[in-house]
């Protein structure tokens, strides 16, 4: 199996794993074209940048995680947990996730596309307050007011959303959670089926987001499942699905 390393931008924390690769029982690949696999070292952000740069190459993201929560990598300590879960390759569990497609309508009428792994999200600009409609195909029209709205996949359920006060969502379930930011009136937290969901800004100077991608000012979005999917893969003893809902 060849492997292709992405790495944390903080060093330190993936140092011991650096210091691992002269003792790998596996060949490093310089080249994501001629890899197996793709290892991430890092946290959750260093797996969601690395999905953005390389879901187009169709190959399954193993994480170590060095970061803080890392729910998207596997708790690997020393080389040999590392050489074992690898040379175990066949009895780790595969995760297959849809990414989200938003299309952001600006203000000058420009449409922009962009693929969302976590969550797409509209906020005012700051120290603003928009008004607008969300609205879905199998979801009713429903006004919000205040800081924005977040429309997110299960995978991101456990980010941002979670922060708003969204629900968890189950990663083997074709559905999407939509939640209110910092709402003025009634909140809005809602799970609904997987959909195309629309975006309307009727008041107020928004702020387009697809995970780190930014667009302003935006007119509307729309969002609907992708058809491009990433393959997270998990040893046998990470139960990745439980540590979700740890509060700690």
């Amino acid at each position: 199996m060849k492997c292709f390393f992405v790495w944390s931008d903080n060093l330190e924390r993936v140092k011991d794993v650096r210091s691992w690769l002269d003792q790998l029982a596996f060949e490093v690949s310089s080249s994501v074209i001629n890899a197996d696999c793709i290892i991430v070292v890092g946290g959750d952000g260093t797996m969601l940048k690395a999905i953005h740069e390389y879901w187009r190459f169709n190959l399954p993201f193993f994480g170590i995680n060095r970061g803080t929560k890392g729910f998207l990598l596997n708790p690997i300590a020393t080389l040999h947990d590392l050489n074992l879960a690898l040379e175990n390759y066949l009895e780790c569990k595969t995760v297959s996730l849809r990414l989200l497609k938003a299309t952001f309508e600006k203000v000058d009428g420009a449409l922009v596309e962009h693929l969302a792994f976590n969550d797409v999200f509209i906020k005012a600009e700051h120290g603003a307050v928009i008004w607008g409609k969300v609205s879905g195909d199998k979801f009713p029209e429903q006004n919000f007011c205040g800081d924005g709205l977040i429309v997110a996949a299960p995978q991101g359920s456990t980010a941002y959303n979670r922060s708003a006060g969204g629900s968890i969502l189950p990663l083997d379930h074709n559905i999407f959670s939509i939640t209110t930011i910092c709402p003025m009136y009634l909140p809005i937290r809602s799970t609904v089926s997987a959909q195309k969901i629309t975006l309307v800004i009727d008041k107020g100077p928004a702020i387009g987001f697809a995970d780190f991608f930014r667009e302003d000012p935006i007119k509307s979005i729309v969002i609907e499942p992708g058809q491009a999917q990433v393959r997270l893969v998990f040893i046998p003893t990470y139960d990745f699905e439980v540590s979700r809902y740890k509060l700690d």
